[in-house]
């Protein structure tokens, strides 16, 4: 049931505009833990499609290829890169004939031309870039002008730390319940312990904006709970009401501010070319 919100189930067949049979990848791994994230992640991604044509997408940081097959339906040409061999392997090995590029690929020295493509998304990513600046750089670089990137960064403001945090040379798993008030930490010292970075709402709109992009719209997505449902059976319906709770508060604009995951749609102006 989990993946049944991506478009194509596993070996799904659609035929193209030239007739020939594709095969679509489902998406995988998305666990029952992660499919609220990702649709919801998915919703504010295909609002902004269903707005306007965006032909050429690039996906930055595919990894294991999310969101590929369902975007693919609203692209001609998609484009994924990543660091990881093995990554692009695994989408590979449960896919034939899509159009998609898959290309081993560093984000801060893209391999295309200026003005390449409509839409990049940077997902999952940014708090692990060494040099945003020179990824922001490059992503506008290969953006068309008018056209528009999507990136999510973990929200500081949100109080627990939930990407795993290093005591004492261990690594330690916070996906669950999360290491509370390391967010708050000042960056010298929170880097001793976190294993990402994060960052606040205005701190990444003023990154974006400092590369040239123009905001258009800042979202907010707050914590889903299925990790602790899936992992924890017995607090199902406990789960349940955090989660309608969570989804009421998500609408109020104060509370959005704390938030786990900031998610920014951002806009290369029209007539600009190449980096600002």
């Amino acid at each position: 049931m989990f993946l049944s919100f991506i478009a194509c189930k596993s070996g799904e067949e659609r035929e193209n505009d030239s007739g020939r049979m594709m095969r679509y990848l489902p998406g995988a791994p998305v666990t029952e833990s992660d499919a609220r994230t990702v649709q919801r992640r998915l919703s504010f991604i295909l609002r902004r499609m269903d707005q306007e044509q965006y032909p050429r997408v690039l996906d930055i940081g595919i990894g294991h290829g999310t969101y590929l097959n369902h975007l693919m339906a609203h692209a001609k040409e998609f484009v994924g890169i990543d660091i990881s061999q093995e990554n692009l392997r695994g989408i590979r090995h449960g896919q034939s004939g899509t159009p998609a590029e898959l290309l081993k690929m560093s984000a801060e020295d893209l391999g295309f031309p200026d003005a390449s493509f409509d839409l990049v998304l940077l997902i999952d990513v940014f708090e692990h870039l060494a040099d945003d600046r020179k990824v922001l750089s490059e992503m506008y670089r290969v953006l068309n002008p008018g056209g528009i990137l999507i990136v999510t960064a973990p929200n500081k403001l949100f109080p627990f730390e939930t990407h795993g945090c290093k005591i004492r040379g261990e690594q330690v798993d916070t996906r669950y319940f999360g290491v509370p008030f390391l967010p708050y930490l000042p960056d010298s010292w929170r880097a001793r312990y976190a294993n990402v970075r994060v960052s606040t709402p205005w701190q990444l709109r003023k990154k974006l904006q400092s590369a040239g992009f123009r905001i258009r719209k800042t979202g907010y997505i707050g914590p889903n709970f299925d990790r602790i449902r899936t992992r924890y059976p017995g607090s199902e319906k406990l789960m349940k009401v955090f989660q309608t709770c969570s989804g009421i508060l998500d609408g109020i604009p104060l509370v959005q501010l704390f938030s786990t995951t900031i998610i920014i749609c951002a806009e290369k102006p029209a007539g600009m070319l190449g980096k600002p």
